[in-house]
């Protein structure tokens, strides 16, 4: 790159001097950026090769157990099953939201959209069948997973301490309070960092069906100093305890059920861990409606509903 400031001498009666500072300062600037760039590409491409390394070590051990028989419990999933959750769950997404608003509890708005929710993600993962099965519409596999996992590494690590944090935001004391906070920012910025850099690189994942159901392989930013247990135990952690934090027992009997459906997804499909463990949330989640219903829940927020009022 050429400096502005070496043809200062033939030109600098053409150009002010406040218009010629601006330039050298723009221009080192320029220079700046530029080192910049040298310095991190580097390591950018490293981390690549890196992870891409570590994605093809997973997939050796993966086929090696699958072929074993150590452990794989095969599970079989199809497009037509979760177009048939997705489907099923948008009625009882539907009578959530109305029942809502029935009762004027806006409180209450962000657990009873969450089967509409888990509708949509189905959906997508049978769009992903789709596109992966012989003949079908490829081009729609890999936009379809990279919308599916946006559910699974973002969304619900926010959504569901956000809605038990709605839920008891008048009833809980100060520490439980403060602790769903800190779910609820912990869960924004470890779903960002899931999920952003596979929005930016669409190389970084694959979904593939292994053992009849779909694993999707991805390269994450901390495979190299976290190993799958311990994500996976911190990633449950922070959706499950929130919803445990509740004074709600329905809602502490459906945040029981999905540690179960975690334990077993972890232990008995743990190549398949992400497809199988959001599939059993989805089935659990037909439960809201009847969670809502709970006469916990409706007395918690007294202070906003108008039964409680009028019942003061």
């Amino acid at each position: 790159m050429v400096s502005l400031s070496n043809g200062h001498d033939a030109a600098a009666d053409l150009i002010p001097a406040e218009r010629l500072s601006q330039c050298r300062v723009f221009g080192g600037a320029s220079e700046l950026f530029q080192g910049f760039e040298q310095i991190v590409q580097p390591l950018l491409i490293r981390h690549r090769w890196a992870g891409l390394h570590h994605q093809h070590t997973r997939r050796a051990m993966l086929g090696k157990t699958l072929a074993a028989g150590d452990g794989a419990t095969p599970m079989c999933f199809s497009s037509s099953a979760s177009f048939v959750v997705a489907a099923a769950l948008l009625p009882v997404g539907v009578a959530s939201v109305r029942y809502c608003r029935q009762e004027h509890r806006s409180d209450l708005l962000p657990l009873a959209l969450s089967p509409l929710f888990f509708s949509a993600q189905q959906a997508l993962e049978g769009v992903v069948w789709l596109g992966l099965a012989p003949g079908g519409p490829s081009g729609l596999a890999h936009p379809a997973a990279l919308a599916y996992l946006f559910f699974a590494y973002a969304f619900w690590l926010a959504w569901l301490p956000w809605c038990a944090l709605c839920l008891n935001r008048q009833a809980l004391p100060s520490l439980r309070h403060r602790l769903l906070q800190i779910a609820l920012v912990l869960g924004l910025l470890v779903g960002g960092g899931l999920w952003l850099p596979l929005l930016l690189d669409g190389a970084l994942f694959e979904p593939v069906v292994v053992n009849g159901s779909l694993n999707y392989t991805t390269i994450l930013l901390a495979d190299r100093w976290i190993s799958l247990g311990l994500g996976s135990t911190l990633y449950g952690i922070v959706i499950i305890a929130p919803l445990l934090l509740s004074r709600s027992g329905r809602l502490r009997v459906f945040a029981a059920s999905v540690l179960v459906a975690f334990l077993l997804s972890h232990f008995l499909y743990t190549y398949a861990f992400t497809s199988v463990w959001c599939f059993f949330s989805a089935l659990l989640s037909g439960s809201l409606y009847w969670i809502l219903r709970d006469p916990q829940p409706v007395s918690a927020g007294c202070l906003t509903t108008p039964r409680c009022t009028s019942n003061a």
